[in-house]
């Protein structure tokens, strides 16, 4: 663990000066947007000194922080081992995926409610976050939207409870995709992020509701036909009393 965060570490190929650079920019770029957090004071060396340890630990995250509501950093960390340094559509995926994280307006003012793991702020956020980048990805590869977010869930579904906790983004986005089919939710809100504006995953949708059951136990009904993934029937097929 570094500072708090549970990484892999890696040799560190950046030079001193380069680190320097890294770290001065970020702590000129802080100070002069301080006053964009109006809910707390903000003290930039702490926020520093977090990213500064994660460097010199070669450690391979990518992640956001919400230092507060208007203010939020983006720090991707790329081992050249990874693939990700030689896959330009890996690192896009990536950024647009932590870039959309910085869209999400509610994060860390939400009032969970009873166990965080059960909760549906995850799988909503990261969920939220795979879907908007698969989506720009497919429709600039033109690729089905739907299949290619079914597909990358369909390869996770026969995961046990435990494994899945690693992987809330890809069946996350798998659930968001069928309450859109349900009619739960729109596309829309997904794409251009309102869905994080007031903590509707919280507020609006009850973990223990019917609806959201059903999305949890369904997210895996993938069916694939010559390439194409699609929802089975028993997955559009709710009826809310059923449960």
């Amino acid at each position: 663990m570094v500072r708090g965060k549970y990484v892999n570490e890696h040799e560190v190929l950046l030079s001193e000066e380069e680190i320097s650079h890294i770290l001065t920019n970020m702590d000129t770029w802080m100070q002069n947007n301080t006053n964009k957090c109006t809910e707390r004071k903000l003290e930039p060396s702490v926020v520093v000194t977090d990213f500064e340890q994660w460097i010199r630990y070669g450690a391979d995250l990518s992640t956001q922080s919400a230092e507060c509501k208007n203010l939020r950093i983006i720090a991707i960390a790329i081992p050249q081992e990874s693939g990700l340094a030689s896959s330009q559509n890996d690192f896009k995926n990536t950024f647009i995926h932590e870039y959309y994280h910085a869209q999400q307006n509610d994060l860390d003012q939400c009032n969970i409610k009873g166990d965080f793991s059960q909760s549906n702020s995850i799988w909503f956020v990261e969920g939220g976050a795979h879907y908007f980048s698969t989506s720009i990805l497919a429709k600039e590869s033109k690729k089905n939207i739907d299949s290619e977010i079914l597909r990358m869930a369909y390869d996770i579904r026969d995961l046990s409870e435990d494994e899945l906790i690693g992987q809330p983004d890809k069946w996350g986005a798998a659930a968001l995709l069928l309450m859109t089919k349900l009619n739960l939710l729109s596309e829309n809100s997904i794409m251009d992020s309102s869905l994080f504006d007031n903590c509707a995953r919280e507020n609006d949708f009850d973990s223990n509701s019917r609806e959201i059951q059903h999305v949890k136990k369904h997210w895996k009904s993938i069916e694939n036909k010559n390439g194409i993934f699609s929802f089975k029937k028993e997955a559009l097929n709710f009826n809310k009393y059923s449960y």
